[in-house]
């Protein structure tokens, strides 16, 4: 599924350069709240740190605090 993640905030600062990315991710019919963690796409890491929130459209990230909305693009 590709997701369009569309950031509002990054920690205390505000949207990024870029605040709209394209991302494709695997959901499952397994995961009913949320999907993660996965890579977050406003920073290099190693281990994944961004959440999914399937029920609310959310995302967070604990490694860069980003957080937004997504929506299915295709």
């Amino acid at each position: 599924m590709i997701l369009l993640l569309e950031c509002e905030g990054l920690g205390a600062t505000g949207p990024p350069h870029n605040p709209t990315e394209y991302v494709e991710y695997e959901v499952g019919a397994r995961h009913t709240g949320g999907v993660g963690p996965v890579p977050c796409p406003w920073h290099a890491e190693q281990t994944p740190s961004c959440v999914l929130s399937l029920r609310y459209a959310r995302f967070y990230c604990f490694g860069c605090h980003a957080y937004g909305t997504w929506k299915v693009v295709g």
